[in-house]
């Protein structure tokens, strides 16, 4: 699969609107997106279990961290550029 074609699947893997309650983010439907099982991070990125039943699942994972990563440079620099 290319990167077009996993990034297209992994964007369908999740629906928006986010929300945060009890340092899990969840989708529009109720998947669990993120939690914080960790000390001294920010998230995880969750959804392996339901994740690893379909095709090329370790690069339908690694693709959701990257595009929450890209949102999370997004929301960053237009927040804090914004003072």
């Amino acid at each position: 699969m290319d990167k077009e074609t996993v990034r297209a699947a992994a964007l369908e893997l999740y629906e928006a609107p986010f929300t945060c309650a009890n340092g899990y983010i969840f989708d529009a439907k109720g998947r669990m997106v993120a939690d914080n099982g960790e000390q001294d991070i920010v998230a995880r990125i969750r959804g392996w279990g339901r994740i690893s039943y379909l095709d090329n699942a370790e690069a339908l994972q690694d693709e959701v961290a990257e595009i929450v990563a890209e949102a999370l440079t997004e929301f960053w620099t237009k927040h804090r550029n914004a003072k």
